[in-house]
């Protein structure tokens, strides 16, 4: 038996004990639905005038929180929730009962002001806390909904509530071959005014090396087209005889990598996600919003392209993977450009996860 119904019993006794917390919970323990019954049992005694402001950062994840409500019969809580995104909640002006931040890690300090004038319960969600004491997302969080439980990642496959996993660090060169196309736009019209081919070495270096106010993303955005992960890529797709999701960067990608794809544009996203789920297809690719969308079955392997460490959405991308369930292990291969800011992005964002789990293969020694 795994851990779960412990987690659960651990975290009412946590909500039980402060009005003001966050609480780190793994994928897979449902802090959706430990919240709603949180919820449930405000409504019980405060009656009806509870009022509950649920946050969340798109409305794709609002949304996960009406399919819980259906999914565990819980629709009079409806009647007592009012749902906002991070970017809405500065124009929250109610005062709630009870406020569930979800992924509260998307907390910024144009919050403030309303965390100061909100009295109630605050409970912060997250699978990904915020750990720098310097960080201003740390220090809103300790001083509005301080950390008081946590179980994660690791706990959870203790717990035996998710699958192990080993990652894959393949360690690529910059191109020297001018096969990068650039292009150059008029802001007005949008019409290309010129075009050349550079190297993925040269471009790197000149975006690192620019004081351009955007170059930072430049150099990211530059970084997410070039060829040699595609190309790479694509071979490890090809040669995987399991079932394999790859992490595209664009749309484009994801439509060039693999015969059957998964994104906002095509047509036949949900068709091609019911073949993989129900195993009568075994390769898929998507765009990185998938970290936060559908859910798959049975996925045992998983290619990354891009794992920006500035951002949480690659251990959301590696949670795809945990749902093999116990006993099982899941691979997933991250692509890496060394010598890069890559190598630092991905050592931070896999800062929580087992470092004896991660083998770091140069792709160019024998």
């Amino acid at each position: 038996m795994n851990d779960r119904k412990k987690v659960i019993l651990e975290v009412r006794k946590v909500f039980r004990g402060n009005k003001r917390l966050t609480v780190a919970l793994s994928m897979g323990v449902g802090k959706t639905k430990i919240a709603l019954d949180h919820l449930d049992v405000i409504c019980s005694y405060k009656g009806p005038t509870t009022k509950a402001l649920v946050v969340a950062p798109t409305k794709k994840i609002l949304k996960s929180w009406l399919e819980e409500i259906d999914k565990w019969d819980l629709k009079h809580l409806t009647e007592h929730i009012t749902f906002s995104t991070y970017r809405s909640l500065s124009k929250q002006t109610d005062q709630y009962t009870v406020v569930y931040l979800d992924e509260c890690h998307s907390i910024k300090s144009s919050h403030i002001k309303f965390l100061r004038r909100h009295k109630g319960y605050i409970i912060g969600l997250t699978g990904t806390p915020a750990r720098n004491k310097a960080d201003e997302k740390f220090k809103i969080m300790e001083r509005f909904f301080p950390l008081k439980y946590e179980y994660l990642t690791e706990d959870a496959i203790d717990g035996e509530i998710l699958n192990d996993y080993r990652i894959v660090i393949h360690l690529l060169s910059l191109s020297d071959e001018e096969t990068q196309k650039v292009e150059i736009k008029d802001k007005k019209t949008g019409r290309i005014k010129n075009s050349w081919y550079s190297s993925e070495s040269k471009l790197y270096s000149y975006w690192s090396n620019s004081r351009a106010p955007m170059a930072k993303i430049m150099r990211m955005k530059s970084m997410m087209t070039f060829n040699t992960k595609e190309v790479y890529a694509k071979k490890l797709l090809e040669e995987s005889d399991k079932k394999c999701l790859l992490f595209a960067n664009t749309k484009e990608q994801a439509e060039t990598m693999c015969s059957h794809s998964f994104h906002s544009t095509n047509p036949k996203s949900d068709a091609n996600m019911e073949l993989f789920n129900k195993g009568e297809i075994s390769k898929l690719s998507c765009v990185n919003q998938l970290s936060a969308g559908a859910n798959m079955t049975n996925l045992e392997e998983g290619i990354i392209m891009h794992f920006n460490g500035n951002n949480r959405t690659g251990p959301q991308k590696l949670g795809r993977l945990l749902r093999l369930g116990a006993g099982k292990i899941a691979t997933a291969h991250i692509l890496c450009f060394k010598e890069t800011i890559d190598v630092g992005w991905i050592m931070t964002a896999l800062e929580e996860f087992d470092s004896s789990k991660i083998t770091w293969y140069d792709t160019e020694e024998l």
